[in-house]
């Protein structure tokens, strides 16, 4: 519901925080307050997958993105109501760019205008450079060739080097239309799928990427190998650096404090459940080192070939089923053997992979026979 509010008014600030409060606290806690119990910071957590984030969208530009779309039919005079609208009591034949905003305005209309500028750079030429070269926000492709021809010129191509990549259009019975410049300088229909990509910051791509996500992942598995891979798991480690008065062992062997690298497979116990589980896959080659694993499958080469999926599922699981372990012998007491947490959740792949539409095949047979399924 909150998209489609954001798609037609500028949402409010506080607004805003109390969505994102909402949504903190259901990833977090499943409250309406995740405060002091999150476990990544929201704007790392509002990065893409492949950045290293859970893919959620930052509100505030999202709702900008969103907006946007409410200017662009402006900027390129789409017949609507809502052009008609503007056209007539906003811009009064006026340009979109030449207008200020007036005190009489109303807020959202103030706040649409100062967006401008997020579309403007996405424009081949800056207006006061075109305004200088004679070339008006009204100008046609048929006027513009009328006075330039069929090249830029040197001047735009020195100052402006875009251009060069760019063809002057064939004149023809269509209207002119109006384009989306992309960050690669690639002219295409405006879309708020394209427009989010040229606007969101971007950072480098994780290559551990596909390990976690991919299209057969179980997502509870999933987010935590993710909290494991950011050093995001509350480890009593990691609790020891802001609580220096914390003293204690790890609950699966009693011997040191756990961490992420003791869970996930040095601890004798975890050791013992990744090596039972990893006696279900082909892929013999992995250590008792999370750290290594994650580098190993990296550099696997991903496909949906069946032990690839396996593969990343078992990964998933044990570090899951280890957590889950480890929490319910700090909190409540219980315990289960490394024999019988591998074989619950062995057991538990089985069922996820039961599920999955397969084309037989030698891999598929020596899958059936090791996971002791059988396919449709």
């Amino acid at each position: 519901m909150h998209v489609y509010w954001a798609s037609v008014f500028i949402l409010p600030d506080a607004v805003i925080h109390d969505i994102e409060k909402l949504l903190k606290g259901f990833l977090w806690c499943q409250e309406d307050s995740a405060r002091g119990k999150e476990k990544a910071a929201w704007k790392f957590v509002c990065t893409p997958k492949d950045q290293g984030g859970l893919g959620l969208k930052p509100m505030k530009e999202w709702n900008e993105v969103l907006i946007l779309k409410q200017l662009w039919k402006i900027v390129e005079r789409k017949e609507s109501l809502w052009y008609k609208w503007v056209n007539t009591v906003k811009l009064k034949g006026r340009s979109i760019w030449g207008i200020q905003s007036d005190y009489k305005d109303s807020w959202n209309w103030g706040q649409l205008l100062k967006l401008r500028e997020k579309i403007r750079e996405h424009l081949i030429i800056p207006r006061r450079e075109r305004y200088r070269s004679g070339i008006n926000d009204h100008i046609s492709v048929h006027d513009f060739k009328q006075t330039y021809g069929d090249h830029w010129s040197n001047e735009w191509r020195t100052k402006y080097p875009m251009v060069n990549h760019i063809q002057i259009p064939v004149i023809n019975n269509n209207v002119d239309m109006v384009k989306w410049v992309t960050n690669d300088n690639i002219r295409v229909e405006y879309s708020t799928k394209q427009v989010w990509r040229d606007l969101r910051a971007n950072g480098s791509f994780k290559d551990w990427y596909h390990v976690v996500w991919f299209k057969q992942l179980v997502p509870k598995d999933a987010f935590i190998l993710w909290l494991v891979i950011c050093d995001r798991l509350p480890t009593q480690e990691r609790i020891s650096k802001w609580k220096p008065s914390f003293n204690s062992l790890c609950p699966l062997c009693g011997r040191i404090p756990d961490s992420i690298d003791h869970l996930f497979f040095e601890c004798c116990y975890s050791r013992n459940v990744w090596k039972i589980m990893k006696s279900m896959i082909l892929f013999q080659g992995l250590t008792c080192k999370i750290g290594d694993i994650i580098t190993s499958m990296s550099n696997y080469p991903f496909k949906n070939q069946i032990w690839s999926v396996i593969t990343r599922l078992v990964i998933a699981a044990a570090v899951y089923y280890i957590w889950q372990e480890r929490n319910k012998r700090l909190f409540k007491g219980e315990k289960k053997n490394e024999k019988d947490l591998a074989e619950l959740a062995i057991d538990f792949i089985r069922v996820k992979l039961l599920t999955l539409k397969v084309k037989q095949s030698k891999n598929i047979h020596k899958a059936e026979e090791i996971w002791e399924i059988k396919w449709k």
